[in-house]
């Protein structure tokens, strides 16, 4: 058979080449330009060497290895068009406003202190400054007019809920308690320069509690409870903000067809010390009788994220405190 005669053939049993590229995936609407890249191949090879027509197959393959490439997306965004709209959720947890910590240098061992009320306020610039940085990223690509802000409890460090405390605080709780609720209060206030609404969602931590022993005390004598009622009372006539105040040691928000359960952890018990086994069967038994795609808690002081299920995550926030040594059994 004659070169141009043996082309005719392979062009006409289009069904055949077809389901050849059918087995390396490979689309429909790619087959005229493969074609001319496959057809001056098969010339050259399958004249000259009389190769079978089945062996087609093993050509098609070589030649899709030199003429594959993969599509670049189309991901520039010109400006132009109705942008989505999304909505921001900050996370502050573990703040330990009050508290004091020192940790000892491995170099020189003398003790340097990493936390006071001082750095707490820093802390909180640093956090609003970022938060106002990855929101003008954001809007260029999404519109933002709504923030909530998390808050999972332990915000206040306390001066009583251990023995020895008093020794690692630079104030009592009644002056956290202020001082938590002025920073705080001045964060709203800023964040409502570039968002139109803020909600605040707020669940107290076992630093809140009244006493030294772990009871069943009402949600209503934590301090943090109170540190939630004062913010409530400040911006009660500020119609952009809403605050959440608790009734419970928990609380579900709803956000764009999501639910988020904030709780602030301390009842996930850990197993040898390793808190992820107890924070997982937690949350698969809590989401059964309470269904959420989120749980958004704290108290570990480290952050980490835990599946559940395919779709379903426990989100873990870290602490403002740097380099406890409470943590390394040291204090």
């Amino acid at each position: 058979m004659k070169p141009e005669s043996q082309k005719a053939k392979w062009i006409e049993d289009r069904s055949l080449l077809l389901k050849m590229f059918d087995k390396h995936k490979r689309d429909d609407d790619k087959w005229d330009g493969l074609l001319k890249e496959l057809i001056p191949y098969l010339d050259k090879n399958k004249a000259l060497k009389n190769t079978p027509f089945d062996g087609i197959d093993e050509i098609i393959s070589k030649t899709l290895v030199n003429t594959w490439r993969l599509r670049i997306p189309e991901c520039r965004y010109s400006g132009n068009g109705k942008k989505s709209e999304e909505e921001v959720v900050v996370h502050i947890t573990d703040a330990h406003c009050g508290k004091v910590n020192y940790w000892t240098n491995p170099d020189t061992m003398q003790s340097i202190k990493t936390y006071d009320v001082e750095i707490f306020k820093n802390t909180a610039q640093t956090l609003l400054n970022k938060i106002a940085e990855i929101v003008r990223l954001h809007r260029t690509t999404h519109t933002i007019k709504k923030l909530h802000l998390f808050m999972t409890g332990d915000l206040l460090e306390n001066d009583r809920i251990f023995e020895g405390q008093q020794f690692l605080i630079d104030m009592c709780v009644g002056e956290q308690l202020w001082t938590a609720t002025t920073t705080f209060v001045d964060m709203v206030n800023a964040l409502l320069a570039f968002v139109e609404e803020i909600e605040i969602h707020i669940v107290p931590g076992n630093h809140g509690r009244t006493n030294l022993k772990r009871g069943s005390e009402p949600v209503q004598n934590s301090f943090e409870y109170h540190l939630a009622r004062q913010m409530d009372l400040i911006f009660r006539n500020t119609k952009r903000v809403t605050v959440h105040i608790p009734t419970s040691w928990f609380h579900m928000a709803h956000i764009r067809g999501h639910k988020y359960m904030l709780d602030h952890g301390d009842r996930n018990f850990s197993w040898m010390s390793i808190p992820y086994y107890g924070i997982q069967r937690k949350a698969q038994a809590t989401v059964i009788e309470m269904k959420f795609d989120y749980e958004i808690i704290g108290h570990f002081h480290f952050d980490l994220i835990v599946p559940i299920s395919k779709e379903i995550r426990v989100v873990v926030g870290s602490c403002w405190p740097e380099n406890e040594e409470v943590l390394w059994g040291i204090a």
